[in-house]
């Protein structure tokens, strides 16, 4: 499809496509056209340039080796990368996955004088969310249960102070519901 003697190019979902004559819609990679799986193989090897000369000649990069976005102002690196610093703390991708529920529950915490505000994943109603044995708990049920017992049949967790982000265990008390209605 031309117009006005150029290939059209469209947005189709959320890649950029671009209809070739005689040929299917190719999505544009990297400036790339990936035609079938099989484009990988008949490419030459990827260049490994040293990051010293990399930054040399292109000093619009991220700092990070083989990163090739657009850096930031302020710190030299991409948004994916400030954004992991920021977060854990360094630009290597780690992930919790591997880590005891507990040290991931404590790691969630920010510690105030009164409340344990949870950090981490939250519902759509402000509640805490861990992830534990491949199912989502209740970030302040996690805390009841491990510092104070199990919960009993019937009954729910009730926040004393009234802040749902609270995970603190002496601020979580067993109610009925009819009873957490009323308080």
């Amino acid at each position: 499809m031309r117009r006005n003697g150029k290939r059209a190019s469209r947005l189709h979902g959320h890649h950029l496509v671009r209809r070739v004559e005689n040929k299917s819609h190719v999505p544009i990679v990297s400036g790339r056209n990936i035609r079938s799986p099989t484009h990988m193989i008949n490419r030459e090897p990827a260049r490994t340039v040293s990051s010293e000369k990399r930054n040399e000649t292109n000093d619009s990069l991220c700092q990070i080796q083989f990163c090739d976005r657009p850096r930031r102002e302020s710190n030299g690196l991409c948004h994916m990368h400030d954004a992991r610093v920021r977060r854990f703390g360094t630009h290597e991708l780690t992930t919790n996955f591997s880590l005891a529920p507990l040290e991931r529950f404590i790691r969630n915490i920010r510690f105030s004088e009164t409340c344990w505000l949870w950090v981490g994943a939250r519902s759509s109603t402000g509640y805490g969310l861990l992830g534990v044995s491949r199912k989502l708990v209740g970030a302040h049920r996690f805390s009841y249960m491990t510092w104070n017992g199990k919960l009993e049949p019937g009954r729910m967790i009730h926040h004393e102070c009234h802040v749902r982000a609270c995970v603190n265990p002496s601020h979580l008390k067993q109610v009925t519901s009819k009873e957490n209605r009323v308080t």
